[in-house]
């Protein structure tokens, strides 16, 4: 089971976001721990592509899963996150995410779910929207 207490976690993932007006393509990957059955605390790294500026985000969150649910696994997690932008000041959000993990093997597991991030402090002569929900899709593997 890829959520099993003491397993380090490893996953790719790819989806869509809006900021600055502007839409990109989320590409990143994080790492993970199993302090327990189903909770994850992680980190992740991404960028954002197919549009200027450029943006990279750090991202520590914590993530639970719904174990004995079958076939598929409900997750939900919180997190902040350091978001570095190429020309404009950085900016720090918080947010949570919900989705399913649907296991395609005794250690990996395909999910799909959604994210609602909001910018701290945001200035709204920088960003006409200072809060946004966009999709998310990965793969996590388990070792």
């Amino acid at each position: 089971e890829p959520f099993g207490r003491g397993n380090l976690t490893g996953s790719i993932y790819i989806g869509a976001g809006r900021a600055l007006d502007r839409d990109y393509t989320t590409i990143g990957g994080a790492v993970g721990y199993m302090i327990s059955e189903g909770l994850m605390l992680g980190m992740s790294a991404e960028t954002w592509v197919g549009n200027e500026p450029d943006i990279y985000k750090l991202t520590p969150e914590v993530r639970y899963t719904f174990t004995r649910v079958a076939p598929v696994k409900p997750y939900i997690g919180a997190f902040v996150s350091r978001t570095i932008y190429n020309g404009l000041p950085d900016a720090n959000t918080y947010g949570a995410r919900g989705g399913v993990y649907m296991p395609f093997s005794s250690n990996a597991a395909f999910n799909v779910g959604v994210v609602y991030e909001k910018i701290s402090d945001c200035d709204p002569s920088t960003y006409d929207d200072c809060s946004q929900f966009y999709p998310e899709a990965g793969v996590l593997f388990s070792f």
